[in-house]
């Protein structure tokens, strides 16, 4: 059950990171 939640823990981690990437790409996108 531990090692399961830290793997979620991680999952959502790099999800949160892929969606602020994004949101970068389209702020930058926007400046451009």
């Amino acid at each position: 059950y531990r090692r399961l939640s830290k793997d979620f823990e991680i999952l959502t981690g790099t999800a949160e990171n892929m969606v602020r990437i994004a949101m970068l790409k389209k702020t930058l996108a926007k400046c451009r």
